[in-house]
């Protein structure tokens, strides 16, 4: 769940009524200010790196294969299967 605060520009608070995940890295945030009623959509992106991830190649590798399809984890076996 995201925690930030989004601000209208009248500057009030406003309230993230809707999340689009466009990606793992990039949503649309539908927003309503109760101050002055404007609605709006901000952009939320990943920007950059401050320190590397702790987890070890091994759980990272495990992580994304199973993210995938299982057609396409059969597809990688095979593949490794050549090596």
């Amino acid at each position: 769940m995201l925690r930030g605060r989004v601000y209208c520009g009248c500057g009030s608070r406003a309230v993230i009524q809707k999340t689009n995940r466009l990606s793992t890295n990039v949503a649309d945030l539908y927003c309503h200010c109760q101050n002055c009623g404007h609605r709006f959509v901000m952009a939320l992106a990943y920007s950059h790196t401050l320190s590397p991830s702790a987890r070890t190649t091994d759980e990272l590798t495990i992580a994304l294969i199973r993210s995938l399809t299982p057609d396409r984890r059969l597809a990688l076996q095979s593949q490794l299967s050549l090596f």
